[in-house]
């Protein structure tokens, strides 16, 4: 399972996408009960993010529960390219050691 989040740059709403490496979690529809945990473990870092102004939100075109445990979406842009990849790097390495403590 990853993490997947798209972000927005730029005048022409260009887009930077990053997933964090696949981590061995439980699926939603074989552990259902572990899903959830693993989903609320995650919630942490995906609150702190919330917490400081960034709207993140739920992508609906990615199979999470099977693929992805989550996978989110930040539509505001940010200014320039160099802005949007280092919100994306912190971001993505955030969620990258939620999920080792979850391995």
């Amino acid at each position: 399972m990853r993490i997947k989040v798209t972000v927005y740059y730029g005048e022409d709403d260009e887009t930077l996408v990053r997933e964090t490496e696949d981590y061995e979690l439980p699926l939603q529809d074989s552990e259902p009960e572990a899903f959830e945990e693993a989903l609320d473990h995650i919630g942490i870092t995906f609150e702190a993010y919330l917490d400081d102004g960034h709207d993140l939100e739920d992508d609906g075109e990615e199979s999470v529960g099977t693929d992805y445990l989550a996978s989110w979406v930040l539509y505001e842009p940010f200014d320039d390219r160099r802005e949007a990849k280092d919100f994306l790097d912190r971001l993505i390495e955030d969620c990258s050691v939620a999920l080792s403590e979850l391995e």
